[in-house]
């Protein structure tokens, strides 16, 4: 049986009305639902954050729920809520336009794309 998920990313939302700045530190926050609307329990489910130049290039960066300072769930895990976190060294380093995946490994040990976008990160004077 598929698998399907929807997901509200507060990541798209700021990208249009909030510019990154490199060597500053971003967080965004992001909620799974699934197809029925409900909350996706990320109990056991490993989170992966891919940034690459273009779609098919190479991955520059590459963040997991593995390591909680890259991505961490918010709250419980049947919120289905998690934040991805950007830090200074990171945004210093990712000065451009890039393109993003998220995926999720499940507790069953399904591989699902997520989403996928476009996000740009202005130089900084400083």
């Amino acid at each position: 049986m598929p698998v399907h998920f929807n997901i509200t990313a507060a990541f798209l939302e700021k990208s249009h009305y909030r510019p990154i700045y490199a060597g500053d530190d971003y967080d965004y926050g992001f909620r799974v639902i699934d197809a029925a609307g409900n909350p996706y329990d990320l109990t056991d489910c490993v989170i992966n954050f891919t940034v690459a130049k273009a779609y098919g290039a190479a991955p520059v960066l590459a963040f997991s729920s593995t390591n909680q300072l890259q991505i961490s769930l918010v709250g419980l895990p049947a919120t289905g809520q998690f934040c991805v976190h950007l830090d200074e060294e990171t945004t210093r380093a990712l000065s451009g336009t890039w393109v993003y995946d998220i995926r999720i490994t499940t507790k069953a040990l399904r591989l699902v794309h997520l989403t996928s976008g476009v996000f740009e990160v202005l130089p900084s004077v400083i």
